[in-house]
């Protein structure tokens, strides 16, 4: 598997307010740091390191 990009995002609970954060692009390296989780969880898929350029 590639992954295309990544984004994360959030929310702040201040004073009975909610703000939402983000999205924010992600560096691949992101990406790259889940591999052995991922690959934990769906042992039979296989997931290329960075993002899909091209």
């Amino acid at each position: 598997m590639c992954a295309v990009t990544g984004f994360s995002w959030g929310f702040i609970i201040r004073s009975g307010q909610i703000k939402i954060q983000g999205p924010e692009k992600l560096p691949a390296d992101d990406w790259d740091r889940h591999g052995a989780r991922l690959s934990g969880a769906y042992p039979g898929w296989e997931f290329a390191p960075g993002y899909r350029t091209g």
